[in-house]
């Protein structure tokens, strides 16, 4: 394998509210945003408000919502589940 370097700075947002401020960050790198997301349908509503206000600020949006979780996470998920059923 080749050396190489990697850097990756991650600027994360906090607080009730702050979705509002997502065009503004987005522009600050671009005009054209991937959202990768689930296929979550109770989260689909908040999905599409992130998408209406980057394309108020005049981001170009696709979104891909075809991740899937990895059977080890679905096992892990279902045995949470089951540990929770069983302490009631």
């Amino acid at each position: 394998m080749k050396n190489f370097n990697y850097h990756q700075s991650s600027e994360i947002v906090f607080g009730s509210g702050r979705v509002a401020e997502a065009g503004e960050i987005v522009l600050k790198y671009g005009k054209r945003f991937l959202m990768v997301t689930t296929p979550d349908e109770p989260l689909k509503p908040l999905y599409e408000r992130v998408k209406k206000i980057l394309t108020g600020a005049g981001i170009e949006v696709a979104h891909f919502n075809g991740v899937a979780l990895s059977v080890a996470w679905q096992l892990l998920l279902a045995l949470k589940i089951w540990a929770f059923l069983l302490a009631k």
